[in-house]
């Protein structure tokens, strides 16, 4: 290694990377051909930074998750869910969807610590408790 403990892996017609025990340094991501490249900006704002899948019992759980720590059920077809990681602002963005086509998911707010998750059915006119599921995008403080 360098005197940085730093590895020069050489350089290509696109990129060159320092490895670091903990990381990679890159401008460009290229496939071993070199037919296929990707700015690096696009891998580290274009990942979701959160995502999760609710599982729509009156007390909720966690399917699966990441970068959730907790959610709190606040009422039927609310639940509150927790980042694990803070988001750097609340100018985030948020995709959802239900389990059913009757069923609409969205938020009702949302914070740089989490998001409040809403249902609701439209033919039975009512909030509800249902699966859900939902990814975040945006930029960790």
């Amino acid at each position: 290694p360098d005197s940085d403990a730093t590895y020069d892996l050489g350089s290509s017609s696109k990129a060159w990377a320092e490895v670091h025990a903990d990381k990679v340094l890159t401008d460009t991501f290229e496939d071993r051909s070199a037919s296929k490249s990707i700015d690096a900006v696009y891998v580290t704002d274009g990942t979701a930074k959160a995502w999760a899948s609710l599982d729509g019992a009156a007390s909720p759980s966690f399917e699966d998750s990441f970068n959730m720590s907790s959610l709190t059920d606040v009422f039927a077809g609310r639940t509150d869910v927790t980042f694990t990681n803070n988001m750097s602002n609340n100018l985030f963005a948020i995709t959802m969807a239900a389990s059913d086509a009757d069923t609409f998911a969205f938020y009702s707010s949302k914070s740089v610590s989490g998001v409040s998750l809403r249902t609701y059915e439209q033919s039975a006119s009512s909030s509800v408790d249902k699966p859900v599921s939902g990814t975040i995008f945006g930029d960790l403080a």
